[in-house]
């Protein structure tokens, strides 16, 4: 029976991957196969579908079921482990890897790596140089450790269409090709890697990244999250990039840095609308908050509303497999873990934990760079406060336990939180070396 229902939703996922939203106003209306998706993408080869089905079997705390092997003479890699690993701050790496690329060649490095401020490092994504920079990238974090690799697509938006400096010059098709791109790099990317036998026997997976609407504003918004637009507009903006993402087939879609309730309320209709289009199956996501501090979300709201938000518009976890933070200071991934879970606890409802700060340095913005003897820099030192943090899980989890708030609807959190899922990792200002030190951390626990 187990066998016929993963062919069955494998069937499924290949006949639903080729439907995606045609462009427009009325996005959400009008679901069809895109002309330029090719019926036989390798992106929907059978060893993917495979992963797809264990990771959000994963996510969603279920049997850690082996994908059925296609090749009878390669044995399938064990199944996946409690706590799953994330790259670290990609964009901030590249950015590190081509100045010192650079001075190597003694070229200008005044000027930033980056052509486009508004795409910041999806910039890459428009030339050859660009894009081996990228799988370079994201080779050397599977390399180090890291299960997941995020897109370099967290800032490829569809507003420079309509920037009155730069709209001229670019078409929506253009950012079509940029976000496939990024998902195509980081599937390249790990299947170098594995090819190398740099990874042993694992599995890579890919993780959409989808950012806020402040950081398309490239305005620093993101930091306050007071956009000033109506939940319709951040309906829309999420709508088109997630559409076009999905016709890849990444493992996963990251909703990263949101910073307000409201954006949390657009996210989750366009989940409900892609659910209906049935856009979305074997496609497992998880949305992570940017918090000010310990409660608090960047626009002020508390993480609680947020929260809230996401447990009565998705109840039984079936569209938000995963919830967590991430590009907050390192010293607050503690408190905020803590809170998530007792929120768990008290209302039913179990989702991943995803937790993925930066180093918490700070920034000079008048000179334009990182104030050195700020944050924690340290991979060894990070390494350690991360694994503060995924012991506060289970320790949170027996606390409220043991104090008699549980909830009781929801997916049922009434029994112990040894099968919840974690992933952690880094953000902005975390490299490679970061990620190395966090898979020692892990593999020790």
């Amino acid at each position: 029976k187990i066998l016929y229902c993963v062919r069955m939703e494998m069937e499924m996922e290949m006949e639903m991957s080729q439907k995606i939203p045609k462009l427009g106003h009325n996005m959400e209306k009008d679901i069809t196969t895109h002309p330029h998706s090719p019926p036989n993408s390798s992106y929907l080869s059978n060893s993917f579908q495979d992963n797809k089905q264990l990771l959000q079997q994963w996510f969603q705390q279920k049997t850690s079921m082996v994908p059925i092997s296609n090749n009878n003479d390669v044995a399938p890699p064990p199944p996946l482990p409690r706590i799953l690993i994330l790259d670290g701050g990609v964009s901030t790496h590249l950015e590190s890897m081509l100045l010192k690329q650079r001075r190597a060649n003694n070229e200008e490095t005044n000027e930033s790596v980056f052509t486009h401020r508004k795409l910041w490092s999806s910039s890459l994504l428009l030339t050859n140089a660009g894009k081996d920079a990228i799988r370079t990238c994201h080779e050397q974090f599977y390399t180090a450790g890291a299960d997941i690799a995020s897109t370099v697509t967290y800032q490829c938006h569809y507003l420079v269409c309509h920037d009155k400096e730069e709209g001229k010059n670019w078409k929506e098709c253009n950012v079509d090709s940029m976000l496939r791109d990024g998902v195509s790099l980081a599937r390249e990317a790990g299947r170098n890697v594995l090819s190398s036998s740099l990874c042993g026997n694992r599995r890579l997976f890919v993780a959409a990244s989808i950012g806020c609407y402040g950081a398309a504003l490239a305005d620093g918004s993101e930091y306050c999250g007071n956009y000033g637009v109506t939940t319709d507009q951040l309906y829309n903006f999420h709508f088109q990039k997630t559409s076009i993402l999905l016709s890849s087939s990444p493992d996963i879609l990251a909703f990263e840095t949101i910073p307000c309730v409201e954006e949390c309320i657009a996210i989750l209709q366009v989940l409900q609308t892609l659910g209906k289009k049935e856009v979305l199956p074997l496609t497992s996501v998880w949305l992570s908050l940017a918090c000010c501090n310990g409660t608090q979300l960047n626009d002020g709201s508390n993480v609680v509303d947020a929260l809230k938000v996401m447990n009565e518009m998705d109840p039984n976890g079936w569209m938000l497999h995963g919830i967590g933070i991430n590009c907050c200071s390192f010293l607050h991934v503690v408190p905020l873990v803590q809170l998530i879970v007792q929120n768990m606890v008290e209302s039913g409802i179990k989702r991943a934990l995803v937790f993925y700060p930066n180093s918490g340095e700070e920034w000079d913005a008048s000179n334009e760079t990182w104030v050195k003897g700020t944050g924690c820099t340290s991979p060894k030192e990070f390494a350690s406060l991360l694994s503060k943090a995924i012991g506060a899980v289970d320790d949170t989890w027996n606390e409220v336990v043991k104090s008699g708030k549980v909830g009781s609807s929801g997916n049922n959190c009434s029994g112990g939180c040894s099968n919840i899922p974690i992933v952690v990792g880094g953000c902005c200002r975390t490299d490679p070396s970061t990620i190395s030190a966090i898979r020692g951390m892990v593999d020790k626990l």
